[in-house]
């Protein structure tokens, strides 16, 4: 059991035993001039409740009458200087959190037993929430936490008890304003900063502009740009889940009117997330508030530490919309709620088709080839003619697509699919012309590569209006993709740049080749951003877009070098990019360790080569990453349930490695 005391701003932890539950409990402690009732209040409740004494012998330690010492213990627990969180398994809510877990691929799940509380339960919500927010400062896991707004996240630091949290920043992830001054009860981050005395951004601008023209405006002015950026490189976000119409949270605020609400409804939403909407399948909703919102976009926070507070069984719908997008990693939520979310997957999965659990590793090639010829099979009465299958590439230019591409007409081969490959090279206008002819020519199945994530929607939206199963890979695209298989971008720049912080001796003038701004690539400079900022002594000096191409790259690094005659180390965002770059750094004849990420063949061959200045590439798999994608194709094109994002594993590459490996 760990009881915690703040009393007098200092904390004291106390453990005692190995029990599976555990309490926390607060005793608040009041100011220097607080009257002496107020303190001896704490002292009879910590005798009481921490060592375990009798109310008599409370009494007696303080030379008290026994019925003072009552009413003094009574106050502590009326004036809140006394917060509980129990933790442990109840039979019927760890039953349901694996089902939560299994229905909708989360990391991780806490299921609150119902109480009295009748409709939306906050205040087991909100203790629940707390008790894991408290735990997560008490182990110093995060620096930078991202909040959104909400009932359950106000009850969730209403509940936790005074925590002091050094070095922890909490940023807001939306506007903090409603269109209406007076209706904003719910202004979390504040609260967060006065428990916990950590630092705390707002952003000083409506939740929602009037206008999209509005929303430029707003977000030009000084600090909001920065602050969602800021807010992007969290490491875990809190979040709520809103519905449509009712007593959601953003109509009762003021924050949209009955009039949005209607059109919300007529465009299929049910469940709303950061101020974006959702299906009841879990596919963004294109709607005139889209273009409103101030805040942090959801595709930020896929594949991190996000986790929902939400409960209430009327909002089970809403709750599911979300969960289907594939956004979060895990939630909270209560008892009632996660037994209807649960009946309601397994009835949907009865009606819809087998929901498929497999769980896929890069390492796995022969298990993915597998299932897809398992997956012919049992289609293949459904299947009067031969599948189609089409696949446009943002480039064909480069061993790594190239490597995709075989792979790809290797699977489909095996099952006697028909592909169809375009080349988009790089131009997002002749991508969604490839996707158009590739309708036209009745393909079943698109494996989309984009080269715009924004920019390829309206394709995508073509693409399952027509029927199609659109499945992305290697970089996502927007709109209602079934699934996204892509590697884990973020790991693959942190690791390549914690290599290279090392290898400097952990002090010295770096500099990062950037590349086109998709997901994947700004995925690796923040990871290599987050890396380098461990290490105080390492200074990134440049960041300059050498386009992931080697001539550009070669140019860029030349002056790079030429500005920055100190430079230790550079990070180039892929390996096309660091072979041109590598060139620069020889010709210059100064020591500059390159890092990168990909695992090319070129690449691979340079690390090899003893002396060389090129000393470690984070690995992608794209034979087994299209695999997948096919396999997820194919599977959701013959009705099963398939998981909205499937992660692929980087792995490390140096000279101790290099030899032998291969995409």
């Amino acid at each position: 059991m760990k009881l915690l005391c703040l009393e007098d701003g200092r904390e004291r932890n106390y453990t005692r035993g190995k029990n599976l539950w555990r309490n926390a409990l607060d005793f608040t402690g009041q100011d220097a001039d607080a009257s002496d009732d107020a303190a001896l209040a704490s002292r009879a409740a910590w005798l009481h409740y921490v060592e375990g004494l009798t109310q008599i012998e409370v009494a007696k330690q303080l030379g008290l009458a026994p019925l003072k010492a009552h009413r003094l213990i009574a106050r502590a627990v009326r004036d809140g200087l006394i917060r509980v969180f129990v933790e442990g398994p109840i039979g019927a809510c760890i039953e349901l959190e694996r089902g939560l877990r299994q229905c909708f691929g989360l990391a991780s799940c806490r299921v609150v037993p119902t109480g009295s509380e009748a409709g939306l339960p906050l205040r087991a919500l909100g203790r629940a929430a707390a008790g894991f927010l408290h735990g997560t400062l008490d182990r110093g896991e995060h620096r930078v936490i991202g909040v959104g707004h909400g009932r359950t996240l106000a009850a969730m630091v209403s509940e936790l008890p005074r925590c002091p949290a050094k070095g922890v920043r909490f940023i807001s992830l939306l506007g903090s304003l409603p269109r209406v001054m007076a209706a904003n009860p719910y202004d979390v981050i504040y609260h967060l900063a006065d428990k916990t005395s950590a630092d705390a951004d707002l952003i000083p601008v409506p939740f929602l502009a009037n206008t999209p023209e509005d929303r430029a405006v707003l977000l030009r002015q000084e600090g909001v740009a920065e602050t969602l950026a800021a807010a992007g490189t969290a490491t875990l976000f809190l979040i709520g889940i809103g519905e449509v119409g009712g007593r959601a949270f953003l109509p009762s605020s003021s924050a949209i009117v009955a009039r949005e609400v209607a059109g919300l409804q007529q465009a299929g939403a049910v469940g709303e997330v950061l101020g974006h909407y959702f299906d009841r399948d879990g596919r963004p909703v294109e709607t005139p508030l889209r273009d409103k919102v101030i805040g942090l976009a959801p595709e930020v926070i896929r594949g991190r530490q996000a986790i929902a507070v939400a409960g209430g069984s009327d909002k089970a719908p809403a709750i599911q919309s979300v969960l289907r997008s594939g956004l979060l990693s895990g939630l909270i939520t209560d008892e009632a709620t996660a037994r209807r979310l649960v009946g309601m997957s397994t009835r949907r999965a009865n009606t819809r088709g087998r929901p498929m659990h497999n769980k896929f590793k890069t390492t796995a090639l022969a298990a993915v080839v597998t299932l897809a010829s398992t997956l012919a099979v049992n289609g293949a009465a459904q299947a009067e003619k031969p599948i189609k299958i089409g696949m446009t590439f943002q480039e064909l230019n480069n061993p790594y697509f190239v490597t995709m591409q075989k792979a790809l007409k290797e699977a489909a081969a095996s099952i006697g699919a028909q592909v169809v490959v375009t080349d988009a090279h790089h131009d997002v206008s002749k991508q969604i012309s490839d996707v158009e002819d590739m309708l036209q020519q009745g393909i079943n199945i698109l494996l989309v590569n984009p080269t715009d994530t924004v920019g390829i929607t309206s394709a995508v939206n073509a693409a399952v209006k027509a029927g199609v199963v659109v499945v992305a890979v290697d970089a996502n695209a927007n709109g209602p993709v079934a699934s996204f298989v892509g590697s884990k971008n973020y790991d693959g720049g942190l690791m390549a740049c914690d290599y290279l912080a090392k290898a400097i001796g952990g002090k010295g003038d770096v500099a990062i080749l950037d590349g086109i701004p998709v997901v994947p690539i700004l995925e690796r400079v923040r990871g290599c951003k987050a890396a380098l900022a461990k290490y105080p002594d390492v200074k990134l000096v440049d960041t300059q877009n050498g386009k992931q191409e080697r001539a550009t790259a070669l140019a860029v690094t030349e002056n790079m070098i030429s500005a920055h005659p100190n430079l230790k180390g550079l990070f180039s965002v892929n390996d096309g990019g660091s072979m041109g770059a590598l060139s620069a750094i020889d010709a210059s004849g100064k020591d500059i360790k390159l890092t990168s990420v990909d695992g090319a063949p070129e690449a691979i061959a340079a690390i090899e080569k003893p002396g060389s200045k090129f000393i470690e590439t984070s690995a992608q798999f794209p034979a087994d990453m299209v695999r997948i994608g096919l396999g997820i194709g194919l599977a959701k094109y013959w009705g099963a349930n398939v998981p909205s994002t499937i992660p692929i594993d980087v792995k490390q590459i140096d000279q101790s490695n290099a030899k032998g490996f291969h995409w």
